[in-house]
């Protein structure tokens, strides 16, 4: 049986981010597998409108699982994370995503680092 993936359009003014992988506004995308529609992330970001589904992907789309596959180095991925603090707007949003925090587009970085924070002396 053919793998089923699910294919998006970044309609918002932001990358939005899905683990480690990202997609600038305007670009199409193939979403990694644990990603379908009924992820929360996924509802939430198309509730929102800065997600669509597309049903195929136009010419020069990213792949993100190749991207990804390609990127991934599981032996030097904690040498290489980045500290909370060290981390951009975007590299925030997207790790508070990963970890199923709810925020708004209008969180300063402040906010985020608070919320991670917040997020993982709970756990």
């Amino acid at each position: 049986m053919k793998e089923k993936f699910l294919y998006v359009k970044n309609t918002g003014s932001k990358v939005i981010g899905f683990g480690s992988i990202f997609i600038v506004p305007g670009a199409d995308g193939k979403l990694p597998g644990e990603f379908d529609k009924d992820h929360p992330t996924i509802k939430f970001y198309i509730e929102k409108g800065w997600l669509t589904e597309i049903n195929e992907p136009e010419e020069g789309a990213v792949n993100v699982n190749e991207d990804a596959e390609k990127a991934h180095d599981p032996a030097g991925e904690q040498n290489s994370r980045k500290s909370l603090s060290q981390m951009n707007l975007a590299e925030l949003r997207a790790e508070a995503t990963t970890l199923g925090i709810e925020f708004e587009e209008t969180d300063t970085k402040a906010v985020l680092l608070q919320k991670i924070r917040e997020n993982n002396q709970a756990e």
